[in-house]
């Protein structure tokens, strides 16, 4: 069953991976009672997947069981208990506790360093980590040191760490995009989206999120054309007309303010606003209300008030002459709260 599970969360089908998991778990504790190696393989897995599906919490929950059956059976300073400290502080990290996350990598790396040569491919791993946990505090200087480290290691082991590799370069190209180095983030970016379609194909939603980054560098760059040219690529908008690609930059970009990720959600619609400006889209109207209300909402909520006016004067004049009153009243009151809270 953990075999088949392993197959699922390879092809990103997380919830599939989870149920195959937990029936393997409810065998493996019959058989051998709750404190087995086992079942800290299970845990493990368990914590990655909650991890890729954004559930922290239960995320560090398995994870911290699973660390809980390597210390009583393995002890505190077995080489496997590495791995489940570095995906630990991976969840710790996306909760903001940052240095509880540097503490788990801190000991995870004078576990790894007793037993294992300085180009070892585990220390990849580690060095990403730290690389992780640097880029989400905002301590980018660190951040790049420790995302080359995991760089230098990767190449060294080229054929057995290919998929670390295209992980080095993806999490280098996010940090030297953060830290607005367009160019030097495109490089990067384009080696790990090359190593991804190698590993697991163009579908799978790693390398759909590394091609998404690199969409966002290339048009922080200037290179709008290529950015625009490689969105085609993305699967929701692959063979899709240009009404629909705008949508769906659209949904992206306010999944992203959902997050808190307000700096991405506004470079994901310049693209959704160069689209609109430089091409015939049918249902012109309708798609500039949709896009220019949302981009208001989020201004008025987070940004800027003033900005987030001006849109919603362009999302009424856009939807004077839709059919639909319900979404036309939705604007209005939105505009209206909005001014009222800026003379409040």
């Amino acid at each position: 069953m953990t075999n088949i599970a392993s197959g699922y969360s390879i092809l990103g089908r997380h919830n599939e991976a989870n149920s195959k998991l937990l029936d393997a778990l409810k065998i493996a504790t019959a058989l051998n009672g709750e404190m087995n190696q086992k079942n800290a393989v299970i845990y493990a897995a368990l914590g990655v997947n909650y991890n890729d599906l954004e559930n922290y919490n239960k995320s560090i929950e398995f994870h911290n069981k699973s660390l809980e059956i390597q210390y009583k059976t393995l002890g505190y300073s077995h080489p496997d208990v590495v791995t489940n400290l570095c995906n630990l502080s991976h969840s710790l990290t996306s909760i903001k506790d940052y240095s509880k996350a540097l503490e788990h990598l801190e000991i995870a790396l004078k576990i790894n360093k007793k037993y294992f040569k300085p180009n070892h491919i585990s220390f990849a791993f580690i060095f990403n980590s730290f690389g992780n946990a640097y880029m989400e505090s905002n301590d980018l200087t660190n951040a790049i040191v420790y995302f080359n480290k995991a760089l230098v290691v990767g190449k060294e082991n080229i054929e057995s760490g290919k998929r670390q590799l295209s992980e080095s370069y993806n999490s280098l190209g996010l940090a030297y995009d953060k830290n607005k180095d367009y160019k030097n983030a495109i490089d990067c970016l384009k080696k790990s989206l090359l190593l991804k379609e190698i590993f697991f194909g163009f579908e799978h939603s790693e390398t759909q999120n590394t091609t998404m980054n690199l969409i966002l560098s290339l048009s922080s760059d200037g290179q709008m054309s290529n950015s625009i040219e490689l969105l085609d690529k993305i699967n929701k908008c692959k063979g899709q007309i240009l009404e629909n690609k705008i949508l769906y930059l659209n949904d992206i970009a306010l999944g992203s303010a959902i997050k808190g990720q307000i700096d991405q959600s506004n470079r994901i619609y310049d693209i959704a606003f160069f689209l609109l400006k430089n091409n015939k889209i049918k249902n012109d109207d309708f798609i500039k209300s949709v896009i220019y209300i949302n981009y208001a909402n989020i201004h008025c909520e987070f940004i800027d008030k003033g900005k987030a006016l001006k849109s919603y004067r362009k999302a009424i004049k856009y939807s004077k002459h839709l059919k639909d009153n319900d979404f036309k009243n939705e604007i209005k009151k939105s505009y209206l709260a909005c001014k009222k809270s800026t003379s409040d």
